[in-house]
């Protein structure tokens, strides 16, 4: 709204590729000059000069919008706060900017070299003097589920909020179990009951391969480990993967037993025209036409 009436608004956010979802984002190193080194009490300032263009922008600016910003280190949004005050002759925090903060506490938080976890939550946004001047405002509906109306989706974003909440049961490395990354989902039909579930879980999950022991998918001790990949390469398939895809996620899961890229597209052809069959029924030897001379 603010754009479509002529007016400035910036978008950063605290990382590149949360950059690219943003509407002509950047980074906020980028674009605010914030400072590249952290040092506790320092007082630290973006390297901005108050009659450059940039702050000239700043001064115009009406909606700053930081994405991610929970995994800003403190004195970054700190710096941010001094400059805005100093290039808009305001001594409001963020010199009177409105400026709109977006993140989630539960995943990363600010990265500190050698640091203990204390020393992250000591670098938070949480633990700076802006914190109290912060309107808390939180989301309740996750749209992207509402707009495709992806039930699968919103399975997997409820296990991530139990994750973040620590609702689940850890082991001593509070790794959650395995077997719970999987979701109830359609693939099994979708392969025609070529893909076997643990649990009530597949080992698959949101169109992605799941790779928890090398193997893709669980199978009998009667399937070979060719069939094993060619089933592999039809489930792929199936979800809608290209050719170099597969080939690189059957490399990963396989290793030096991976069958070679030619045999791999020439399978992944096969499945696309509709072949069902996995197993190979080639014949080796000389054509049945041959004569022996």
């Amino acid at each position: 709204m603010i754009r479509k009436e002529q007016n400035i608004a910036i978008a950063v956010a605290s990382s590149g590729i949360a950059a690219t979802l943003l509407a002509g984002g950047r980074t906020a190193h980028s674009v605010l000059k914030l400072p590249l080194t952290f040092a506790e009490g320092q007082t630290a300032v973006c390297n901005i000069r108050k009659n450059s263009d940039k702050a000239s922008l700043l001064r115009s600016c009406k909606l700053l919008v930081w994405d991610e910003c929970t995994m800003a280190h403190k004195i970054a949004l700190e710096a941010l706060d001094r400059t805005l005050q100093d290039i808009r002759d305001d001594p409001q925090p963020m010199g009177g900017l409105v400026v709109l903060l977006a993140g989630d506490f539960r995943q990363t938080l600010p990265v500190v070299t050698r640091g203990t976890p204390a020393d992250e939550l000591n670098a938070c946004l949480k633990s700076s003097y802006l914190w109290s001047h912060i309107v808390k405002m939180h989301l309740t509906v996750n749209m992207r589920v509402q707009l495709h109306n992806d039930t699968t989706a919103a399975q997997f974003a409820d296990e991530l909020l139990k994750i973040g909440e620590g609702q689940l049961e850890t082991d001593s490395e509070a790794t959650v179990d395995k077997s719970y990354y999987g979701m109830d989902c359609d693939y099994k039909r979708q392969c025609n009951g070529v893909l076997t579930c643990r649990n009530g879980y597949c080992r698959c999950r949101d169109g992605m391969i799941y790779l928890p022991e090398r193997k893709i998918c669980e199978f009998t001790d009667t399937v070979t480990e060719m069939e094993d990949q060619r089933i592999c390469i039809k489930f792929c398939v199936k979800n809608g993967f290209k050719g170099a895809e597969i080939f690189w996620m059957l490399q990963t899961a396989y290793g030096v037993a991976v069958m070679s890229r030619r045999r791999v597209f020439e399978w992944y052809k096969r499945f696309k025209e509709g072949r069902e069959e996995t197993a190979n029924n080639e014949r080796s030897g000389r054509p049945s036409t041959s004569t022996t001379p």
